[in-house]
């Protein structure tokens, strides 16, 4: 349950409808009487709510029990918890007859500023000790006020006992500890000596002479001198509060005090209406609000804005609202972020409510779905009114993950690195050292125009490289690639050097020859040639050294 407190839409302004109290009126009015409070919440409870002094249900009106743990029209079910669909209840339950139980410590009042009260463990009177209180809030559908029914229960039933249901505007807490055993004290943020104007005071009051319970309403109103605070009188309009004790023995299926029977005026109810005890004006339908963040229910000694307080129950937070529309949810449209982008915050997404105009939307990114170098996220957008009401819408963003260059593939007339022979010609060359393509797996890269290195010489060798590049048109990343082709460059005649070596007997005469750019028919080789003549044999041997100048 979540209660839209903040919003001007969503609650009254006590400061403008209430009407000061007179502070001359010294007598607190009391009011009750038996009746069904016509209290309705749909589809579980069609009403209306009898308070007649019974838990379980006695007819056809609803209570807070079922004849049986079943069906509708009941506020919880035998175990204490809320029934099926119900909403806006509250089950408390204290500690009793042991000395580990939270009560004020003495001298404690109720007109106290609440950040002077301070508790200790101890034992209540038996008369003044709490087990179980209750609540519920629901709407009357003839007018759509605000209903409350509360009760509470005592310990012990000799003497008069009041409950007390008081309603704060800021939020009270109890502090100090440990508990249980412990001690401490309150902390109340109410401007006000510690409360708020329009803060109100239901004190539930049932004697042992009878079952006929009375409810009695006081309500935080400026005093008589300048700063001045005080608890007054409020007249709530007849059959706007209803109120009974239990006249005889009842069932308690959720247990209290050790047993599952309340005696004879152990218990008290009553129902309340809240829209006209406060002033509201007007429908306030289903965007309608109780302005109370706190309820902290407690005994004291008597009705009076200065009883002494005895037993209570921690304060704890009143959270209701009657909305159930959701807002209207315009989602952001899809986003589509090319390449490598940074993802943006989120922004665009717009929502209103019925009740409480524009409301902010939160986001969540959801998981990267992931598909080749695509990428998709849906971010959901929720808009969530006072109410806790929801709506979602889903924002697509998509792009592109690109992080690796493309691959480059060459070719030519040989293969990479292959040598042309000697004196290739032009085409040849450029035909070996050939072309390229590329490609990419995210996206259609471009090649540059393949660019010649210089022609490098080492003697008649020479070599040359061609170089492509190619550019990603996702990321920009480039990669290169080469073809490197050899040949042999040679259109220079050689140098030959010949020795002659002419060898005579019975004598030897060498004679030496250099005859220079002699081109040999038969290759650079040696040759060796005999000759006969008269009889003796001469050697004439011809040395050839080829020496070809570069």
């Amino acid at each position: 349950m979540k209660q839209n407190m903040d919003l001007p839409s969503c609650k009254w302004n006590l400061l403008k409808v209430f009407i000061l109290i007179c502070t001359t009126l010294a007598s607190t009015l009391s009011f009750g009487q038996a009746g069904n409070a016509p209290m309705q919440q749909l589809p579980p409870f069609p009403g209306p709510f009898a308070i007649d002094g019974f838990l379980q249900r006695q007819g056809a009106a609803g209570d807070w029990l079922g004849a049986t743990d079943a069906g509708i029209n009941r506020i919880f079910t035998n175990a204490g918890v809320a029934a099926p669909l119900i909403q806006f209840s509250f089950f408390a339950r204290d500690l009793y007859d042991n000395t580990d139980d939270e009560i004020y410590t003495q001298g404690a009042k109720l007109d106290d500023n609440p950040n002077d009260w301070h508790w200790t463990s101890s034992k209540p009177p038996k008369k003044d000790d709490i087990n179980v209180a209750t609540g519920w809030v629901a709407l009357n559908p003839a007018d759509s006020h605000i209903w409350l029914a509360i009760s509470g229960d005592r310990l012990a039933t000799n003497g008069t006992s009041f409950i007390d249901f008081e309603f704060f505007q800021n939020e009270v807490t109890r502090t100090g500890g440990p508990i249980p055993g412990g001690s401490g004290g309150f902390s109340s943020a109410g401007p006000a000596n510690g409360r708020t104007v329009g803060d109100i005071d239901l004190t539930l009051e049932f004697t042992g002479g009878g079952s006929l319970a009375t409810i009695k309403y006081l309500q935080w109103q400026p005093g008589a001198e300048a700063g001045s605070f005080d608890y007054f009188p409020v007249t709530p309009a007849a059959g706007t509060a209803f109120a009974a004790a239990n006249a005889g023995t009842i069932n308690v299926p959720y247990g209290a005090f050790g047993a599952t029977t309340y005696t004879a005026l152990q218990w008290v109810e009553g129902a309340i209406d809240l829209t006209a005890l406060i002033g509201g004006a007007g429908l306030p339908g289903e965007c309608g609000s109780q302005p109370f963040k706190t309820l902290h229910v407690k005994t004291k000694s008597s009705a009076a804005n200065t009883a002494e307080l005895k037993d209570f129950i921690s304060p704890f937070n009143l959270n209701t609202c009657f909305d159930h529309t959701p807002p209207v949810i315009t989602c952001a449209p899809t986003l589509n972020l090319g390449c490598n982008p940074t993802i943006p915050g989120p922004s665009g997404t717009t929502a209103s409510d019925n009740c409480n105009g524009s409301v902010t939307p939160v986001a969540a990114d959801g998981p990267v779905q992931s598909s080749g170098c695509s990428r998709t996220m849906t971010r959901i957008w929720r808009a969530t009114d006072a109410c806790g009401n929801a709506a979602t819408c889903g924002q697509q963003i998509n792009w592109t993950e690109d992080n690796t260059g493309p691959t480059i593939i060459t070719g030519g007339t040989v293969a990479n690195g292959a040598n042309l022979g000697c004196n290739p010609t032009a085409g040849a060359i450029n035909g070996a050292l050939g072309t390229a393509t590329a490609t990419d797996a995210c996206s259609t890269p471009t090649v540059s125009a393949p660019s010649d290195g210089a022609v490098l010489s080492d003697g008649c060798t020479r070599t040359q490289t061609r170089t492509w590049t190619a550019r990603d048109a996702c990321s920009g990343i480039t990669t290169s690639a080469s073809r490197t082709i050899s040949w042999t460059a040679d259109l220079t005649a050689p140098t030959l050097t010949t020795l002659w070596v002419l060898q005579l007997q019975p004598m030897h005469v060498v004679i030496q020859l250099y005859l220079h750019q002699v081109m040999v028919l038969w290759g650079a080789m040696d040759a060796l040639v005999h000759k006969q003549e008269n009889g003796q044999q001469e050697m004439l041997v011809v040395i050839l050294l080829l020496h070809q100048e570069l």
